[in-house]
Order: structure tokens, then sequence, then C-alpha cells
């Protein structure tokens, strides 16, 4: 089974790269089509800041559905936090600030399947195709199965973290240990390899979109001003 999760994880890994891949160069293609005004480059002070609010405070969201913006701000912090929490398996040494903020990914792990439960009502409630789709409920399905094993795992049925760590650092430096003997374990990893793949890579260059929309904005503002 351990030899199967390896090869399966691979599979996964390269999958996720071709992906990736994919996306960046599609994004490099339509940036090098021409601007609506091709003269304005810079922006504003004021303008970069309205970028990285939009980026970092969702506030475009926050504009259009306050319940929904809670929500969706308070899941992404919390899978920040677990998601850095985790780093302790594939890092050695750890870093100290891994260590310090492990009581907050901790408690993040608790709250992350609400917030899952809650986004999910609130996109089928909204029921407008800005707010959800089946590739939006995939995620959040395969993301809720992950954060509740993950909580049975560390309440219940806990693994031997020392062997969970070298298997994963094993995959990761291509040196196969032997496979957890947590069945749990099995199913978070198996449940983590199938949503890799489908990482949502768009939020990636969502920064540079976003910045690229609002020069666009700024170019239009200015040739309707000459007119």
């Amino acid at each position: 089974m351990g030899t199967i999760l390896t090869i399966t994880a691979y599979i996964s890994f390269a999958v996720c790269l071709w992906r990736f891949i994919m996306h960046v160069l599609s994004w490099i293609k339509t940036e090098k089509r021409p601007s609506v005004s091709p003269g304005v480059k810079a922006m504003s002070a004021g303008t970069i800041g309205a970028v990285l609010m939009d980026i970092i405070l969702f506030r475009r969201l926050f504009r259009t559905n306050r319940a929904l913006w809670i929500v969706s701000w308070t899941f992404h912090v919390s899978l920040m936090l677990i998601i850095l929490r985790h780093a302790w398996y594939f890092m050695e040494p750890v870093p100290a600030f891994i260590v310090l903020m492990e009581p907050a990914g901790i408690k993040a792990g608790y709250v992350l399947p609400f917030t899952l439960i809650l986004l999910l009502m609130l996109r089928i409630a909204a029921g407008r195709d800005r707010y959800i789709s089946s590739y939006n409920i995939f995620l959040i399905t395969v993301l809720f199965m992950i954060s509740v094993t993950g909580l049975l795992m560390g309440i219940l049925f806990q693994p031997d973290v020392l062997d969970v760590k070298d298997f994963i650092s094993g995959i990761l430096g291509f040196r196969p240990y032997a496979l957890p003997d947590s069945p749990f374990f099995v199913v978070h990893f198996t449940l983590v390899l199938l949503l890799i793949p489908f990482l949502p890579f768009h939020l990636i260059t969502a920064p540079v979109i976003t910045m690229d929309a609002r020069r666009r904005e700024e170019g239009l503002d200015q040739v309707m001003h000459e007119k």
C-alpha cells in the first residue's frame, strides 16, 4: 500500500505541475495581447493600495456579499495556518516561526470544517454562477473530508507523527519509507493527493491580474478624460 501511495503521490505532483505550467503559459499568452491603453503602464499609489485591499481583504466580495466575505476570509486564514503547521512534516530543521504558530494552526483545524460548511451553504443560497460551480463544490467537499479526517487523527486516532514525517519526507526526498500504520492517515493522505491536481492555480496569478485590471481601468479613465 505504501508503494501505491508513493507512486500516486508522484503522479499527483506531476499532474499538478503540468496544470501549473499550462496555466502560466496561458496567462503569458493573454498578457501579450494589446492593452486597452498601451501608454498607461504605471499605477498611482492609491491604485496600488486599492489592489492590495482587493487581494488581502477581498474588498470587492465585501461590497457584494458581507456574509460570504466573512466566511471566505476566515476560511482562507484558517487554511493558511493549517498549511503552515503541516510544514513541520517536511522541513528539517523546523523553523522557529512554524513552532510558534502551531497552537494557532491547531485551533484553525477546528474552525476550517465549519467555514467550509457555511461557505457551501452561502454559495448555494446565492444561487448564481459567480458564486457556485461544480468545481467549487468538488473542492469544498474534498477539503471538508480532509479537514474531518485530520481532526479525527488529532483527537481520536493519532498516528505516530514521526512515522508520518518520515513517510512524507521520504516521498519528497525520493527515499521511500514504510507507510504509517494508521488507516485514517491513509484516507487523509489519499484525499490530499486527490486535491493537489485540482488546485485553483488562478489564485496564484490573481494579484497580477488584479493589478492589470486596475491599470486598464486607469487607462480607460485617462483616455475618456483626454477626449
